[in-house]
């Protein structure tokens, strides 16, 4: 099912083009955008998953600290979540073009449509990102840089996949698993070590 909904509708409900357009800076500090992000969310856990409040600190953080630079790319999953809007207004702030990761939903359109006024580059689904359609659609970029994980599974090793050599991945709030998450996982088993190492990419847990 996920296949074919990655194909023909590829330019339609799979896939929504941002604009260029750049946001000004949202909060104009990092405590701005602590306090931005908290006042959304309120105290508590941001949707389900793995990212919290205490993991949008960090990547407020990581964009902030000189890591990303004008004109990068980075990606992240589960791309509908109060904290990807937060990542994604805070990468725009910066020059930072982010493609985010949603899952398939009926609510597709309106997602990404939100998204690209928050300043995403792309919003696309996971079906959409399992396949070559997404490398294409980098393919006039430069590679992504930063690959931010919360939704775990075959989601992160798409990405993983995706990064340059000498990009990082950065899971919050949980651990990467033993092994990748990928078709056929079961009958031959990966590190993620190993997978990593393959892909020339390293990884942190914030």
């Amino acid at each position: 099912g996920g296949g074919g909904g990655g194909g023909g509708g590829g330019g339609g409900q799979a896939l929504a083009l941002g604009s260029q357009h750049l946001l000004h800076s949202v909060c104009g500090s990092m405590a701005g955008l602590i306090r931005y992000s908290r006042s959304r969310v309120g105290a508590a856990a941001v949707r389900t998953g793995l990212l919290q409040v205490r993991g949008m600190a960090s990547a407020a953080d990581l964009l902030g600290a000189g890591t990303l630079k004008a004109g990068d790319v980075l990606l992240q999953n589960d791309g509908g979540s109060a904290a990807a809007e937060a990542v994604v207004e805070a990468a725009a702030a910066k020059g930072v073009k982010t493609v985010c990761i949603v899952e398939p939903t009926a609510d597709f359109a309106e997602l990404s449509a939100k998204l690209k006024g928050l300043g995403a580059l792309a919003t696309v689904t996971s079906d959409y990102a399992s396949t070559w359609r997404l490398e294409r659609l980098l393919s006039d970029l430069p590679k992504p840089v930063l690959g931010i994980n919360a939704a775990g599974g075959t989601n992160a090793s798409d990405m993983v996949k995706l990064l340059g050599s000498g990009g990082t991945l950065v899971t919050y709030g949980g651990k990467l698993p033993a092994n990748v998450a990928y078709p056929g996982s079961d009958r031959k088993p990966m590190k993620w070590s190993d997978y990593l190492k393959e892909h020339g990419v390293s990884a942190k847990t914030l």
